[in-house]
């Protein structure tokens, strides 16, 4: 239950911080250079960790120890130009392949670290890192940031196994969510909030994502799957406010 509220409440941070950030920059500008511009945020749920982040050789101010969240433009956006200097460090991505460079070492017991990118209106991440057993790590990895995603997209996904070797599950609407992989389940999140299942195994691989909403507020529920083989998107109708649980199989080689 503690576990359950403690990633619920990371999950209203993510959104309230994103939301600070771009309460203070959209004084600069005007609503219609806002309503043009691509948002991507930087999210680290790093309670436990110190972690460093450059993208593109650029150093970010994420230090973890905290839930951290940051707005990112593109480095060629008109509002680049006009920026003050303190806003200037938010100007890091390419729209296209971009380069990341993380290290972090755990420095007291949590659930894990977290750590994404992703680009608003896409149906998850497009780089995501998450630890729990790790002492420490490093990596150097690229990824791609552009809107609309080309059709062959898959999302780099860093876990202790290694790269592209587990399942990730994300559901963009206002709901309750659990997913399961291979009988195992992960944690029960809100909206916006990676599920990461580990439990990959060679041969098939069975998973189940649950999921509850009421119809009053959320008409629609669209979930975004990544295993170590596809990409998957669906939508489905909210008509009634029972759970609701889609099976997916993928096979490992």
């Amino acid at each position: 239950m503690r576990k359950n509220i403690v990633i619920g409440l990371v999950s209203f941070l993510i959104l309230f911080g994103a939301a600070i950030i771009v309460k203070e920059a959209s004084a600069m500008f005007s609503e219609e250079d806002w309503e043009k511009e691509p948002t991507t945020i930087l999210s680290c749920d790093g309670y436990g960790y110190q972690v460093k982040v450059l993208l593109n050789g650029a150093q970010t101010d994420v230090k973890g120890g905290r839930s951290e969240q940051r707005r990112l433009f593109y480095k060629t956006s008109k509002l680049a130009k006009e920026a003050p200097a303190e806003m200037k460090k938010y100007f890091l991505l390419n729209e296209g392949e971009n380069h990341i460079q993380a290290e972090f070492e755990k420095t007291g017991e949590i659930f894990g670290l977290n750590l994404y990118v992703w680009l608003e209106n896409e149906p998850m991440p497009s780089f995501l890192l998450y630890s729990k057993d790790k002492a420490k790590d490093k990596l150097d990895k690229k990824f791609i940031i552009k809107s609309p995603l080309p059709k062959d997209f898959k999302p780099v996904v860093i876990t202790d196994a290694g790269e592209n070797k587990a399942v990730m599950v994300v559901v963009a609407n206002p709901a309750v969510v659990n997913a399961a992989l291979n009988g195992k389940k992960g944690p029960t999140v809100g909206m916006l909030l990676p599920i990461v299942l580990e439990n990959v195994k060679p041969g098939k691989n069975d998973l189940t994502v649950t999921y509850q909403a009421d119809p009053s507020k959320t008409k629609e529920i669209r979930i975004a799957v990544a295993t170590p083989e596809w990409l998957k998107v669906i939508s489905k109708k909210v008509t009634s406010k029972a759970a609701k649980t889609e099976k997916f199989t993928f096979n490992v080689k």
